[in-house]
């Protein structure tokens, strides 16, 4: 899914990998709106075969930690951040309210637009200064 949006994002894509249509509408239409361009995973197969064929223009992942398919949401969040080059990831899910889950930045849901995408900067923020 392709929107147009102002530049927060600057047209940076970003992998959506959560079972819940609504969910991927809400932070696809959210994320549009800040600049971004989404692409959506149902499951974690799709997500994989996502990350695999976009994987040179995904900037961050944004994952349920429970996911349908071969792999857990944690699982294919830490394939992902062990990525050459590494790609940020934040995880979501309204289990925990924890700020980290296994060493990953963590959202609980529901959540609001902006804290959303308080925590994209700061996910992008902390990938940035980590790799300069």
């Amino acid at each position: 899914m392709q929107s147009e949006g102002n530049s927060r994002g600057s047209r940076c894509v970003c992998l959506i990998l959560d079972d819940e249509p609504s969910v991927r509408a809400l932070l696809s239409a959210v994320l549009g709106r800040a600049g971004f361009e989404s692409i959506e995973a149902a499951d974690s197969a799709e997500a994989m075969a996502l990350f695999k064929q976009h994987k040179e223009r995904i900037r961050i992942v944004i994952s349920d930690v429970h996911v349908p398919g071969p792999m857990s949401g944690l699982e294919f969040a830490s394939y992902v951040q062990h990525s050459l080059p590494p790609v940020p990831v934040l995880m979501m899910s309204g289990f925990t309210d924890d700020e980290r889950i296994a060493g990953f930045d963590y959202l609980q849901k529901p959540f609001l637009p902006s804290a959303i995408l308080e925590r994209i900067d700061r996910v992008v923020a902390d990938r940035a200064a980590a790799v300069g």
